[in-house]
Formats: C-alpha cells, sequence, structure tokens
C-alpha cells in the first residue's frame, strides 16, 4: 500500500540512520566503517551556547551538560566494555578550548562511530544496486548508467557523520527535512550518489 511498516508503526517515508550496521538494504557502495570511541558528559555550569569542533568535539550546554568526545580507537574492532582512561587525552584538549574548572564527570558513552569511505555524510535517497546493476550490467566496467539512478522508493539515509557528528547533525537534519518536505536538492558533497558508480567499478565484491 506504499507504507513502511516497522514493527506496529506505518510510515511513508523512512530514515534509517542505523550507524556502521544495517540490514535493511545494499549500502556496500556508502562504504561505511565502524571506528571506536569513547565520549564523556560532563556536569558544568559553563555558559557555552554553541558546539566547537577542532580535533574533538565540545557541545553545547544543554540542561547543564556539556558532551566531549570523542576518541579514535582504530585497533578495536569489535564493542567493548567502556572505561574512563581514554578520557584523559580528550579533556585535555578540551581544556585548551573552553574553560573545564567546574567541569565533574556525569557519565561515559562508548561505540562504534559511523565514517564514510570520504569522510563526509550520508544524506539522502538510497539507489536501488540490484536494479542498477541489473538494469546496467557494464557499469562495473566503467560504463555510465542508461538512466537516472534507480531508487528504493521513499527511503532516506543520515549516516556517517563521523568524528564531527556534534556539529554536523543539526545542518544535516534541516537539510534532509527540507529535501523531503519541501523537495529541495542535497549538496552533492553529502549524497551518498557521489560513491555509487566509483563503487561499481572498483568493488571486489563485483564481477567484471
Amino acid at each position: 500500500n506504499g507504507y513502511w511498516k516497522i514493527g506496529g508503526y506505518e510510515a511513508k517515508k523512512l530514515i534509517l540512520a542505523t550507524g556502521y550496521e544495517n540490514s535493511f538494504f545494499d549500502m556496500r557502495y556508502m562504504g561505511v566503517k565502524g571506528t571506536w570511541g569513547t565520549r564523556g558528559d560532563y556536569e558544568t555550569q559553563l555558559d557555552l551556547p554553541v558546539s566547537m569542533h577542532k580535533k574533538i568535539s565540545v557541545s553545547a550546554n544543554i540542561d547543564g551538560v556539556v558532551k566531549i568526545g570523542a576518541t579514535h580507537e582504530k585497533e578495536i574492532d569489535c564493542c567493548v566494555k567502556c572505561a574512563d582512561e581514554p578520557l584523559r587525552e580528550l579533556f585535555s584538549v578540551a581544556s585548551d578550548m573552553v574553560d573545564t574548572s567546574d567541569f565533574k564527570l556525569k557519565n561515559v558513552f562508548c561505540g562504534m562511530r559511523a565514517g564514510s569511505k570520504d569522510y563526509f555524510p550520508l544524506l539522502g535517497s538510497v539507489i536501488d544496486v540490484q536494479e542498477m546493476l541489473k538494469e546496467n550490467p557494464k557499469l562495473v566496467r566503467g560504463a555510465k548508467p542508461k538512466n537516472e539512478f534507480k531508487r528504493v522508493d521513499n527511503l532516506y539515509v543520515c549516516n556517517g557523520l563521523g568524528g564531527r557528528g556534534f556539529v554536523f547533525a543539526p545542518l544535516m537534519g534541516k537539510m534532509l527535512a527540507e529535501h523531503i518536505v519541501e523537495g529541495k536538492s542535497i549538496d552533492e558533497r553529502v549524497n551518498p550518489d557521489r560513491l555509487f558508480l566509483k563503487w561499481c567499478r572498483k568493488s571486489p565484491d563485483l564481477e567484471r
């Protein structure tokens, strides 16, 4: 009937923000990988109305809590128990960015952050990979598609924010909402389409 059904919910349009794991559709062309990271939430009275990003991110103060994160622990490739040890270096860097004199650690979070192959966010509609390869078998040898990319109807993705989620997320959310509701174009720099043809040519998963 043209609706997505998830559990007890029905929706005309579906946005997936599943991080580095996905079992809903073929997203291999997006090149999403996970990098383990640890983040600390700190109670503070610091007046900080905006998020900041340099080597690390320091969030705006929301309800008396500032988030500092996150580490990049590439040697960890599976989920492990959170520890506050990695926060020491983060806190030191954050102290050069803002006044942390009254910061008190409240919570420690850790997990896999999702990043794309080219480190830019992934925002927009989803290409129907199987249909595209079926209609354009020569894509794997560098040919151009015969027609426009075929899409999975009413399916969108917001992913791959990597280490800049604090600062990218509000803009990405606004951009995707305007695309879905008002029909505005997605910036080519964050549209997942940018990765599809190169993946077709170079992916070792595809027969040539």
